[in-house]
């Protein structure tokens, strides 16, 4: 059995690796339609993989510039090995002792521990960063942005979840318009074109 360190490491890489799932699927159906009820009716909820062999076909018949194709690629590319390094530890067969794991079909053991699935949660969390600002890159090309003095705000594709970091907190209200800014300060929230910041939001910026 891991020690307690790891194991918080291994959770927090499951949540940050559902977001991803999440943000991912939100960029696919912005690409399919305005409406996530119709775009959930096209194309159903497809899994990680059928999402990523979506987007650029779909960005394509939107007609979304090259740079966007390309930066839309370059999410496509990071998501998945983010991912396929959350599989290789969670999806593989733990050793009763050693803390090990043998990777399906790899053929080879490694060592597990909260340094190296520390490692792993930040390509998840890198990935989340990337998707998140190919949504907003794709809302902005399909003109669904709505300017204002404080800059763009952008619609609620969330639900009851708001645009957040991958580590999500759960005193962040949702707001009918968000997206998250990382800056070397922390993390603030945008909402109908004002501006909170993360000590407004009661979110700790570490």
């Amino acid at each position: 059995m891991p020690d307690d360190e790891t194991l918080m490491e291994l959770g927090r890489m499951a949540v940050a690796a559902a977001e991803l799932e999440s943000l991912l699927r939100t960029l696919v159906y912005e690409l399919v339609s305005d409406s996530p009820e119709v775009s959930a009716t096209a194309i159903g909820n497809p899994g990680f993989a059928r999402m990523l062999e979506l987007v650029e076909p779909l960005a394509r018949a939107q007609g979304l510039p090259a740079a966007a194709v390309e930066l839309l690629l370059s999410a496509v590319s990071g998501s998945a090995e983010a991912m396929r390094g959350r599989n290789e530890i969670l999806h593989s067969r733990w050793a009763s002792e050693n803390v090990q794991v043998r990777g399906r079909g790899i053929g080879f053991h490694m060592e597990v521990s909260a340094e190296n699935v520390r490692v792993a949660l930040l390509r998840v969390q890198n990935a989340c960063r990337l998707v998140r600002h190919c949504w907003e890159e794709v809302v902005l090309a399909l003109g669904r942005a709505e300017a204002g003095e404080g800059g763009f705000s952008f619609p609620d594709r969330w639900g009851s979840q708001v645009v957040r970091p991958a580590r999500p907190d759960p005193h962040v209200a949702p707001v009918a318009y968000a997206r998250a800014n990382f800056t070397g300060e922390g993390i603030s929230i945008v909402t109908g074109g004002h501006r909170r910041t993360a000590e407004e939001q009661g979110v700790d910026a570490d």
